[in-house]
């Protein structure tokens, strides 16, 4: 009888232990979802996934934990972008400091967002004020101060961001085909699909697209034209159309990424 104990109690342990160790592989096998994831008075021309650029329109964790953080930051969270839109727009109502060196010349901007985009305006324009005030974009150059203002009558230009089909429709006779972005006079425009999803040459990292799109397209309001990669394995100037790819070059959505403040 006590062998018998002993055996069956042998064997209950071992059925516990290997139980518990297929639980522990399964919970170890759980995964993340990933999602996946621009301009001047001439359009960019599409690749696999059409391409332009010019418009007009209308009115308390681990440090592992925290790793993990940055990196899903860096993802905004995967959204249905509406193909179309009815051209009206929410108005920005922040406003921000003049950025930049004294005097240089000062241009004032507004932000406006397609209504049933599912962006809010005031945020939207945080996110494209800080993209702009930073010493690696165009106003670490000396040249130029920007302002974000709330009040369109102040504005030098407006960016608008906007579905594919409103950008279609404003950067006509340019040729967006509802994935590009562009700028016509004093009105850029971006494109909500590419600022949901980014482009291939970016992968993963949307918000770097974002910086890259906002400088590209305001750079085309700067005066500023296309240009080529200029080496293999040299960074790609921002004004080269990366939203089509980087070719030979590296992905890089500032004007002068060494600079700094």
């Amino acid at each position: 009888i006590t062998a018998g104990v002993h055996g069956s109690v042998a064997l209950v342990v071992a059925l516990i232990i290997g139980g518990g160790a297929g639980a522990g592989a399964q919970t170890g096998l759980a995964g993340v979802a990933q999602q996946q994831p621009g301009g001047s008075s001439m359009a960019e021309h599409p690749p696999p996934d059409p391409d332009p650029t010019d418009p007009v329109p209308t009115m308390s964790p681990t440090p592992a934990r925290e790793t993990l953080k940055k990196k899903v930051a860096k993802r905004p969270a995967k959204v249905r972008i509406p193909a179309h839109g009815s051209g009206t727009f929410a108005q920005a109502k922040i406003q921000g400091p003049k950025v930049g060196q004294q005097g240089a010349r000062l241009l004032r901007y507004d932000v406006r967002v397609e209504k049933n985009l599912p962006y809010d305006a005031d945020e939207t324009a945080r996110q494209i004020q800080e993209i702009l005030s930073d010493p690696r974009s165009w106003v670490g150059g000396g040249d130029w101060r920007l302002q974000l203002v709330s009040d369109p009558a102040r504005a030098d230009f407006t960016i608008y961001l906007a579905t594919p089909g409103t950008v279609d429709r404003y950067c006509w006779p340019l040729r967006t085909f509802g994935r590009l972005s562009c700028q016509a006079g004093s009105r850029v425009m971006l494109n909500g699909w590419r600022w949901a999803h980014g482009a291939e040459a970016y992968g993963k990292d949307v918000s770097g697209y974002r910086q890259y799109l906002v400088n590209h397209e305001v750079g085309h309001r700067l005066g500023h034209g296309h240009v080529g990669c200029p080496g293999k394995g040299k960074r790609a100037p921002v004004m080269m159309q990366q939203t089509k790819g980087v070719g030979a070059c590296r992905a890089n959505p500032w004007p002068d990424p060494k600079r700094s403040g």
